[in-house]
């Protein structure tokens, strides 16, 4: 606090604190930070200064930076991903509209990961960040967020599908104009964002899915939950255009070998469907695995309920503490026949490897699973020293499977021959990210 005193004798108007930059060794932007995870060193320079204190990172949602104000850790909220998510942030929030406030997921996708080689920042839950000059044509104004206009009558637009890319085209286009209804078969909104908002670090995404409730609400689309489209029903109802957003569906394969051990998808993880065994074999490490192992090994250790009570309540030593939460109780391997750990965005990975290895987690890159018993999975891998190929066996109550996935196009076979007018977009083109869905709904719904 000296240097705070210091700088203000000196003649500085104002002090911005962070909690430093994005490669440090502790979590300053991706989403294992919690919303205003720094505040508190804003609040120690403000208490120790009379001029203005700016606290920055992670102050996405308005009613944690009110709170912050109201305590007096700052004076003033450092926004910066959260304006590429959505210009008009600071209006919505004045204006009590912050339901309708498209969120910043803290995913560093299309902002961090792109900064990193020089490349344009983007983001994923904003398709129009970074092109907005592109853009201007279609909008009439690139400074607002002003509803875009038909270029053609007004038409009757059915979305199959509820999830991002289905929520996102069905938005833009009843803003256009068109008359939109969307069917979703679950009883929610959201598709894989369930499953991506599972793990340590993803729960922002949720936020994603509360947004899209309430924007579909505010378009005027017609929602249709606990609807099984059948290509019967779409044939009868008559819709001017059909627009699949059917998602995508988890790849499984056949364990080899005679061992009799449960076999489950991460989605089935990460929905609760099903729990696994304390000794897991995670098959597939690219980001979807090592999540879903982090997932798994996060539930074997103390809970941040269970941390809370303990430091508050001075209920066990802090050794002990600390013991049970740089701890799993679940023995978990990740096998991959590549790398574990790729197929993250730059700069995204290093939080989810750090906490595999803090928790234990085991990982068996360049393996393959060449046989099971009961109880037991055994690998084969090449011998680090001597490159020749030897076996592994690990100990196993379940095996969890994050191997990709495949589009869920059953319907587009049905009906293309139809001549109904049909348009695919997100997983059930072409199983991709999240980013480049919503970038396929934003321009499919201003070519509508």
């Amino acid at each position: 606090m000296k240097l705070a005193v210091l700088l203000e004798r000196a003649g500085t108007d104002l002090i911005d604190v962070t909690g430093g930059w994005h490669e440090t060794r502790i979590p300053q932007l991706p989403g294992d930070l919690p919303r205003g995870g720094f505040a508190y060193l804003a609040g120690a320079v403000q208490d120790a200064v009379t001029i203005p204190v700016l606290t920055a990172n992670r102050h996405n949602d308005p009613a944690e930076a009110e709170t912050t104000l109201a305590l007096e850790e700052a004076r003033l909220i450092g926004l910066a991903r959260p304006l590429l998510a959505d210009p008009d942030w600071p209006e919505k929030a004045r204006t009590g509209r912050a339901a309708v406030l498209r969120p910043c997921v803290a995913c560093n996708q299309g902002c961090l990961a792109k900064m990193f080689f020089g490349q344009p920042v983007e983001c994923l839950v904003n398709p129009q960040a970074g092109r907005e000059y592109l853009l201007a044509g279609d909008r009439g104004d690139a400074t607002t967020s002003a509803p875009k206009t038909a270029r053609t009558p007004q038409k009757r637009l059915l979305v199959i599908g509820g999830g991002p890319a289905g929520c996102a085209f069905a938005t833009g286009a009843a803003e256009k104009g068109h008359k939109v209804t969307l069917w979703e078969k679950q009883d929610r909104l959201g598709g894989q964002l369930h499953l991506v908002k599972a793990p340590p670090g993803k729960r922002e995404f949720g936020e994603l899915i509360r947004y899209y409730e309430a924007a579909l609400k505010e378009a005027g689309v017609t929602l249709v939950l606990r609807k099984e489209a059948t290509a019967g029903d779409i044939r009868k109802a008559g819709f001017d255009a059909v627009i699949l957003a059917t998602g995508a569906r988890a790849k499984r394969f056949p364990l080899p070998g005679n061992g009799r051990i449960p076999v489950y998808t991460a989605a089935e993880i990460l929905e609760g469907r099903e729990i696994a065994g304390r000794r897991v074999v995670v098959a597939g490490g690219a980001a979807a695995g090592c999540e879903t192992a982090q997932y798994l090994a996060r539930e074997g250790a103390l809970r941040e309920e269970q941390l809370y009570f303990m430091m508050s309540h001075r209920s066990e030593s802090d050794a002990l503490i600390r013991s049970l939460l740089d701890n799993s109780r679940r023995e978990i391997a990740v096998v991959d026949i590549a790398k574990v750990g790729g197929g993250f965005d730059p700069g995204c990975a290093w939080p989810v490897m750090k906490d595999l290895k803090r928790l234990n987690v085991k990982t068996h890159s360049f393996s393959k699973i060449a046989d099971t018993t009961d109880g037991h999975v055994i690998l084969e891998k090449e011998d680090e020293s001597s490159g020749k190929p030897v076996r592994v066996e690990l100990a196993c109550d379940a095996v969890v499977l994050a191997v990709g996935s495949e589009p869920d196009d059953g319907l587009f076979q049905e009906l293309k021959e139809d001549g109904i007018p049909l348009h695919r977009i997100g997983d059930a083109a072409a199983v991709g990210k999240i980013i480049d869905a919503l970038r396929q709904a934003d321009a499919l719904a201003r070519e509508e």
